[in-house]
């Protein structure tokens, strides 16, 4: 009975969000994938301050875009409350781009809430010759909410939103529901991809945390 309740949530997160978009004919499907993995050190059982670093991998298998993701700062926990005040470090094919990150989290019972904001500041291209023209500064933000079920399972909501500092519309503006099984999470999001005219995307990522 269970192993079906999970399987409904999976049919039910999948189905959602290409319902958002069924009356968009130029939506355009997307699939990506991402690795992720986490430390925490330095820090007392009870204490208030550790250390933190987390790293993450993703990967659009349609266009074969791929990026890390490096992030390395203090946890500050506050009762229900975790502050991330970090580093970033976000590498791609153009550039590799340092800049600040602020990760804010909140726990209540079942309930989760987080907000992340990166600011990236293209610094070392990653290709040679004279030519070559650094990416525009970036900034990324993320806000989601989940409620926690049995098994290990939750269901959610995320919203994501990417761009440049010289464009007044962001480049992506995705949101849907988030389906996580232990360390797999399954997101089903809608982009209005607000500076692409041509289409909209409905996408699917996994996401795995070592």
């Amino acid at each position: 009975m269970k192993q079906l309740a999970v399987v409904l949530m999976v049919l039910i997160c999948l189905i959602a969000v290409p319902g958002m978009a069924k009356d968009q004919p130029n939506t355009a499907a997307v699939t990506q994938f991402m690795l992720s993995a986490d430390h925490t050190f330095w820090g007392k059982e009870d204490g208030h301050l550790a250390g933190y670093v987390y790293g993450s991998v993703f990967y659009n298998i349609n266009d074969s875009y791929a990026a890390f993701y490096g992030y390395a700062g203090p946890k500050i926990t506050i009762g229900k409350f975790g502050i991330y005040p970090m580093i970033v470090t976000y590498a791609d094919a153009s550039a590799w781009s340092p800049g600040p990150s602020l990760w804010l989290e909140y726990t209540t019972g079942k309930n989760y809430f987080f907000l992340e904001g990166d600011f990236y500041i293209p610094w070392l291209a990653t290709s040679h010759g004279n030519s070559v023209v650094l990416p525009p500064h970036q900034y990324y933000s993320m806000a989601e909410y989940a409620r926690s079920l049995k098994d290990n399972v939750s269901l959610g909501f995320m919203f994501e939103t990417l761009g440049a500092t010289n464009q007044n519309k962001p480049g992506e503006l995705a949101f849907g529901p988030t389906l996580t099984f232990k360390k797999l999470k399954f997101w089903g999001f809608y982009d209005t991809t607000p500076l692409d005219d041509s289409g909209d995307y409905v996408g699917l990522r996994l996401k795995l945390s070592l």
